[in-house]
């Protein structure tokens, strides 16, 4: 068989053949030369499949190993086919799909809000706000992400007065829905209360929670000239004049008309020894105590 493969390919190097029926040419010119019939016949075959210049055309089975390969890609890819339209007609469901089915670790942590959105509607928020951090932590095993829960919480905590970790949920739940109009509204209303529990007159210089709530309003991007003064307030109490000062001299800058700002100032430089800043934050003060004049304020609509 070697031989007859060695003169086979010497006969194609000699005289390439470009007809259909070129094996039977190769089958004819091998048996002039006396080879046996059943060697002519078994190198046909095999040669028709390896040194065939035509697949495809002297016979349906004359392909040669490219054919071969051709076909061999060709049912790879009908497979492949027939797997893709069995995900898309649902008939092997996809993890994304079967995330999005309501198991029963679901329903359970659905029922615990529902449960817990009713306590909410009777004002029950101790019993809301217990039921509410099981069901977090439900969601934590469970690897899943809700927004809608950290918003629940953030509400249950307003109103038991736990204003820092109130803004805490609710900041969670604007990062994992950053365009929930309801979310922003929540915040909003938490950080007006901040803000409200910071600059009140009744609040004492030295509670502990005020730098907590200032950094938190500081953080959040909510604090004003108001809650500015508060700390300074505070770090007066505690003794801390330059912190004091530095929050005091930036407000001053900002807002040159802040009466509060120039009567802490000038009760700050008496502390420290500074006559000269004393006595002109007095005279900024004094000067600051009533309702600031409307520039060219003239009755009636100006008309061109």
């Amino acid at each position: 068989m070697a031989w007859v493969a060695g003169e086979t390919r010497a006969l194609l190097v000699a005289r390439p053949v470009a007809r259909p029926n070129c094996s039977k040419r190769l089958v004819a010119r091998l048996a002039r030369r006396c080879i046996p019939a059943v060697a002519c016949a078994l190198a046909a075959a095999r040669l028709s499949e390896l040194l065939c210049p035509c697949p495809g055309v002297c016979s349906p089975r004359c392909e040669g190993v490219e054919g071969r390969r051709r076909r061999g890609r060709g049912r790879e890819r009908a497979l492949s086919d027939r797997g893709r339209t069995r995900r898309l007609d649902g008939q092997e469901p996809t993890e994304e799909k079967q995330r999005m089915r309501r198991t029963r670790p679901m329903l359970r942590i659905l029922g615990g809000l529902s449960e817990a959105q009713d306590l909410m509607d009777a004002r029950d928020y101790e019993k809301a706000r217990d039921l509410l951090l099981e069901v977090e932590v439900d969601i934590q095993r469970a690897s899943i992400r809700s927004a809608h829960v950290h918003w629940l919480l953030g509400i249950t905590l307003d109103n038991l007065g736990d204003l820092p970790m109130a803004l805490s949920h609710i900041e969670k739940a604007i990062e994992l829905d950053p365009l929930a109009v309801p979310f922003h509204r929540s915040f909003d209303i938490v950080t007006n209360r901040i803000r409200a529990s910071l600059v009140a007159p009744e609040r004492d210089p030295g509670d502990e929670s005020t730098p907590r709530l200032y950094e938190l309003l500081v953080r959040s991007g909510e604090a004003d000239t108001g809650c500015h003064v508060a700390m300074a307030r505070h770090h007066l109490h505690a003794g801390e004049l330059d912190e004091a000062m530095r929050l005091l001299v930036a407000v001053t800058t900002l807002d040159p008309l802040h009466h509060e700002a120039w009567v802490l100032t000038a009760a700050l430089a008496r502390k420290a020894g500074d006559a000269e800043l004393a006595e002109r934050a007095e005279i900024e003060a004094a000067a600051t105590s009533g309702k600031a004049p409307v520039p060219f304020a003239i009755k009636g609509v100006a008309e061109g």
